[in-house]
């Protein structure tokens, strides 16, 4: 229940209302069919019977599309009061018309720990395009899966996977103990993929936002300041309750993953679930991937790379191993020139292209083409400037030289006014969509 409840305490921001109400709204009772009147007559079992007809409920839709029952309810509420006159609530419920308040279930606004300003601040930086969120949506690029949820269905079936589970529970426990929550931020600099995978699983249950450091990696914007600093050996994790941890469950619309953007000036992007998840579990079925796989990577795991490869894991039920000769599939960055599976990622997409250097199979999520130096775009084999888009691609850029909006500026100036990511790469996109990339 939202009674009470102000959006900083909710975790709400209003390009996250505008990004998801119109699903919302489509999807709740304000779009219903129902014949004759059992509502005036409060009929509860004939409402039943033709509830497929009278739209979902609010705890229904935040499990299909990764938000908070308390998001949904706040965003729809909200929504209902910009479309529509409703004084005529109070009324009616006053009246005895109506049943959705539960005082068993309400949580008073002096128990709900109001998220921080940076924390607020990252929310914001998730300012997606509304069309474009409700078209993820709908299409189901963007569901209710996070890497907590991935990693709690592989338990059931995997050893590795359920003591992955439990370490990554306790650490999380420890992080939430501390004060950690949805959007604080929590620094890992992992020796291997498998810390990173433990890190990104810990802060995916405690509801936080992982920013993986490389050594030599560039610094990121003064307003993204982490909370803590992720240790593969935290003292006492084994000591954890994570029960604590039932208290506020991730959903996909929190941030997740912050990686830097190389240039001149600090900059950063963001990532949620939806973004972060967005074509896995079919690009890692394209790439033959399997529960039976253990995967590993070639290079250094604590960037963008470790990360696709630790999601498409996720995303196949594999394991992570930090060896090479360890894997029964390795996986190599783009400019990597021997041969083997190649991923071609960007902080702002991740995962872009996988296969054959010169026959690559794009993100299911994402769509791709050849740009002119004016912009136009160029039929099947013409070598241009390689412009993304996509479910899986980040609205902007935190930081750098703007200085608005709050957050050391938030800067699209890398995306075109309908949505491309520039990602200045020149390529060939050949008929059928394989993708041959040419370098910068």
């Amino acid at each position: 229940m939202t009674r009470g409840l102000n959006r900083r305490q909710i975790g709400l921001t209003e390009a996250m209302v505008a990004a998801y109400g119109d699903t919302v709204w489509e999807l709740s009772h304000n779009v219903q069919l129902r014949i004759g009147d059992p509502v005036r007559r409060l009929d509860w079992k004939e409402i039943d019977r033709q509830r497929p007809g009278t739209g979902m409920s609010d705890g229904q839709i935040a499990e299909r599309i990764g938000l908070t029952r308390d998001q949904v309810t706040h965003i729809r509420l909200l929504l209902e009061h910009r479309r529509f006159r409703r004084e005529h609530y109070h009324r009616l419920l006053g009246l005895g018309g109506g049943r959705r308040f539960r005082a068993e279930r309400f949580e008073g606004p002096e128990r709900r720990r109001p998220l921080s300003d940076a924390a607020m601040a990252l929310r914001a930086a998730l300012d997606f395009d509304p069309g474009d969120a409700s078209r993820h949506l709908r299409a189901g690029w963007w569901g209710a899966a996070t890497p907590a949820s991935l990693l709690r269905a592989a338990a059931g079936e995997s050893a590795f996977h359920a003591g992955l589970l439990d370490r990554a529970a306790r650490r999380a426990a420890r992080l939430v103990e501390a004060g950690a929550g949805p959007g604080e931020i929590v620094t890992v600099e992992a020796a291997g993929l498998a810390h990173l995978a433990l890190a990104l699983c810990a802060a995916s249950l405690a509801g936080a936002a992982l920013c993986p450091r490389a050594a030599g990696a560039p610094a990121l914007p003064k307003a993204l300041a982490p909370f803590a600093a992720f240790e593969e050996a935290s003292a006492g994790w084994e000591d954890a309750d994570p029960d604590v941890l039932a208290r506020r469950p991730p959903v996909a619309s929190d941030p997740l993953a912050i990686l830097s953007v190389p240039g001149a000036a600090p900059r950063a992007v963001v990532h949620n679930a939806h973004t972060l998840l967005a074509g896995l579990d079919r690009a890692a079925a394209g790439l033959g991937l399997s529960a039976a796989d253990r995967i590993a990577v070639h290079g250094p795991a604590c960037g963008a790379l470790g990360l696709a490869a630790v999601a498409l894991a996720l995303a196949a039920g594999a394991e992570v191993v930090d060896r090479p000769a360890d894997a029964a599939v390795a996986l190599r960055a783009g400019g990597d020139a021997e041969d083997g599976l190649r991923l071609h990622v960007l902080p702002e997409t991740q995962l872009m292209f996988a296969g054959a250097a010169d026959r690559l199979s794009p993100n299911p999520a994402m769509e791709a083409r050849a740009v002119s130096e004016s912009g136009a775009v160029l039929e099947p084999g013409a070598e241009g400037a390689l412009e993304v888009r996509g479910a899986n691609v980040v609205a902007c850029h935190v930081g750098g030289a703007g200085g608005v909006d709050g957050v050391d500026g938030v800067e699209r100036a890398a995306f075109t006014a309908d949505r491309w990511l520039r990602t200045g790469l020149r390529c060939v996109v050949r008929p059928g969509g394989a993708v041959a990339l040419l370098g910068g």
